[in-house]
């Protein structure tokens, strides 16, 4: 068997490492991925919903591979909205989920099921929803609406947005 000359193995080294380099540079071209959406400034709710249901659909649209173009409608879930800081439902979050419901099915993207046992097996995404005050006492409220694939368990989308304080009924609702 013949040696390999010395010189060969090191041609053959520099163009591995050539290759690889190029390889991680062109990696590091790729785009990063996009952040969530977020409005920081207190819109009205019917704003802020719009707004973050409007970017779950717009996150979904750009996710890879061929799920992503299909154009059937996505079966989603809605599971019911809590005060973030209480982890109760209120009057708030039933008008909340109402508002969230209601903007889903505006989609062409989505088919929203209704929040039963049977839906469940059906549903492809479950849409979370929570909103809380931002300070205490008055103030604006945070809302933060996330999208997670029931297959995987991955949140696939995610959007928060500001909505301004018009008065909305903070009371715990009975179960």
């Amino acid at each position: 068997m013949n040696p390999i000359p010395l010189s060969s193995l090191r041609r053959w080294c520099a163009s591995w490492i050539a290759m690889a380099c190029m390889a991680l540079w062109l990696v590091g071209c790729q785009a990063p991925p996009a952040a969530p959406a977020s409005s920081s400034d207190a819109v009205p709710l019917d704003q802020a919903v719009a707004f973050t249901t409007d970017s779950l659909a717009a996150q979904l649209k750009t996710m890879p591979g061929l799920l992503a173009k299909m154009e059937a409608k996505r079966p989603v879930l809605m599971d019911p909205s809590l005060d973030a800081a209480t982890g109760q439902q209120t009057g708030l979050t039933r008008m909340l989920d109402g508002k969230v419901n209601e903007r889903l099915r505006a989609q062409p993207l989505f088919e929203v099921l209704p929040f039963q046992q049977g839906s469940l097996a059906r549903a492809q995404y479950l849409v979370v929803a929570t909103i809380a005050r931002i300070s205490v006492g008055k103030g604006a409220y945070q809302l933060h609406l996330s999208m997670t694939e029931l297959k995987t368990g991955v949140v696939v989308a995610q959007a928060s947005a500001r909505a301004r304080d018009d008065g909305f009924d903070t009371t715990p609702t009975t179960y």
